[in-house]
C-alpha cells in the first residue's frame, strides 16, 4: 500500500480498508482496557521476572513454586499487566 498525495485522487481496496479498521478497532478497543492485550503465541523464548521469596539463596535450576506477585494492580496497574514480577519459593519448603 502507498501513500496518497494531497490533491491525488484514489480508490480503496477492500482488503487494504478491512485492515485499517481492524487496526482501528484494535486501537479504540486498547483504550477501554488499558492497552492490556494478549500476547500472540510464537516460537519465541518467553522470559518471566521471579522475586526470590524464600529467605535464603538459590541454586541455578532450583524448583520453585510462584506464591504470588511481586507487585500488585493496586501498586502499580502497567507493571502488573506488562511486565509481571512473581514472587517464588524453593518448592517443597526449603532445600
Amino acid at each position: 500500500m502507498r501513500k496518497v498525495l494531497p490533491g491525488e485522487q484514489f480508490s480503496i481496496r477492500s482488503d487494504d480498508w478491512n485492515a485499517i479498521a481492524d487496526v482501528v478497532r484494535d486501537y479504540r478497543q486498547s483504550l477501554l482496557d488499558g492497552g492490556a492485550r494478549a500476547a500472540p503465541l510464537g516460537g519465541g523464548t518467553e522470559i518471566v521476572l521471579a522475586k526470590n521469596d524464600s529467605g535464603g539463596d538459590l541454586g541455578q535450576f532450583s524448583v520453585v513454586v510462584v506464591t504470588g506477585v511481586a507487585v500488585g494492580p493496586g501498586d502499580n496497574l502497567n507493571e502488573y499487566l506488562y511486565r509481571p514480577v512473581f514472587l517464588v519459593e524453593v518448592m517443597g519448603g526449603g532445600e
